[in-house]
């Protein structure tokens, strides 16, 4: 849940000899005059007492509780990275012990829930929920996400040089200590606090839903004007629950991929092209090395040609992937669905007319993970699984046509693709596609 508290464990991790906290609890501060003291004031209400402070476009507070193993002095991961990364960006870095950090930063700002360390299925999670709500100018993710970006070293990031003071956490001081309590009358302090906790406690407790809902609503607002923008036409709020509406059509996909597998060179410098994948979001293409070629003639080329860093992706120097394109593709939008039973049979029907046998199954339970609720949306996002009215299926299939050829005429309601791969046999001259997606319908 973006926002709350609680939602986020706070971890404890050493980089490079320093020690960083992950988990704080991050708010805006409204008053640049007198920030310290809202700081206080949102310490004491959420029983915290150690602080990290950002001055940027909009000056935040990270909060954690001292009980929760963070000393002062130690740095606060989420804010020593946005101040490397700059201020529109989606990260996850991967540790030496096989966790991830994960930090997302939007219009300058940590954005509330998002400063988690975990492991690979929390963060992955995490990853594909908070990758739809902001458009990001950069994303930093591990290639083997399959999410595109770029790789980037944590360790190399963090490196002692680059921190600086303001990204250490910082003591909050709320006045009178224990003893000077107890000299001036904590019994009767004690008592006051007692009298009054439960409707202090209450009022405090109603206050913080409202806020938490107003924020939701602003984040579902902001989310469902992206979605208009990307599918060219109104969408109502509904389309925010449907995981189709915020993906491109079959058409759109196959076209835009099309399009970008099309561009890639068949040769470059000596070398041939072996593999193109596209997922909507980028194109990569491999190429192997053909006879008397060189790694340097390719990566020179590459280079030019993509304006991107080949990998050299096996120790022999022989093969070697590089970003053809990213693709910003158009949204599908909030398609009317059919039932199940009606769609498949159309999808099977078209394919089975030209020749080709899909193969259909459930998603994986990884896939099939409900996505965090935003904050005040615990009883709405109840609501939401309780009369979720969709099915999910996946599909695949291989074949030697282009796949433009082969979707005309198809029904394209809840159908929606997600790989496009095309792979070159050197023998024989020919092309073989993989095709795979998502059907969703009632």
């Amino acid at each position: 849940m973006l926002g709350m508290a609680s939602s986020v464990p706070v971890t404890i991790t050493t980089i490079n000899g320093k020690q960083f906290a992950s988990g704080l609890f991050w708010q805006p501060l409204t008053r640049p005059r007198a920030y310290m003291k809202e700081a206080r004031e949102i310490g004491k209400r959420e029983g915290m007492d150690i602080v990290a402070i950002r001055h940027s476009t909009i000056m935040q507070a990270g909060f954690v509780a001292k009980n929760q193993g963070v000393l002062k002095g130690m740095y606060s991961m989420a804010a020593s990275l946005a101040g490397k990364l700059g201020s529109s960006w989606l990260g996850v870095f991967e540790l030496d012990d096989g966790r991830y950090v994960f930090v997302a930063v939007n219009d300058c700002a940590i954005v509330p829930g998002c400063d988690m360390l975990g492991d690979r299925d929390e963060v992955r999670e995490k990853l594909s929920y908070v990758y739809g709500l902001f458009t990001w100018d950069k994303v930093y993710v591990p290639a083997d996400f399959d999410y595109g970006g770029e790789a980037v070293d944590i360790k190399t990031l963090l490196l002692p040089g680059n921190l600086k003071n303001e990204y250490r956490l910082k003591q909050l001081r709320f006045g009178l200590t224990r003893k000077e309590l107890t000299a001036g009358g904590a019994v009767l302090i004690a008592v006051t606090v007692a009298m009054f906790g439960y409707s202090q406690w209450k009022t405090e407790q109603e206050r913080r839903i409202r806020e938490e809902r107003i924020r939701a609503d602003q984040i579902r607002q902001q989310q469902l004007a992206e979605l208009n923008a990307k599918a060219k036409r109104e969408q109502g709020v509904k389309a925010l629950e449907h995981p189709w509406a915020k993906l491109p059509s079959a058409e759109e996909f196959v076209k835009g991929c099309g399009d970008a597998i099309n561009a890639v060179p068949l040769t470059l410098s000596g070398w041939i092209v072996k593999t193109v994948a596209c997922n909507g979001n980028t194109a990569d293409a491999t190429y192997e090395r053909g006879e008397n070629a060189t790694v340097n003639n390719f990566l020179t080329a590459a280079r030019a040609r993509f304006e991107a860093d080949p990998d050299v992706v096996d120790g022999g120097g022989d093969k070697s992937t590089v970003r053809a394109s990213d693709l910003k593709l158009s949204y599908g939008g909030d398609d009317p669905l059919l039932p199940m039973a009606a769609t498949l049979a159309n999808f099977m029907s078209h394919f089975q007319a030209i020749g080709i046998k899909p193969t259909v199954e459930q998603p994986k339970a990884d896939e099939a993970k409900k996505p965090q609720a935003l904050p005040g949306q615990e009883v709405v996002q109840a609501a939401v699984e309780q009369v979720k009215d969709w099915k999910t299926v996946v599909f695949s299939f291989d074949t030697e046509y282009a796949p433009e050829t082969l979707i005309t005429g198809m029904d394209g309601t809840g159908i929606r693709f997600t790989e496009l791969r095309v792979e070159l046999a050197k023998d024989a001259a020919t092309l073989k596609w993989h095709v795979a997606g998502e059907i969703y319908a009632k």
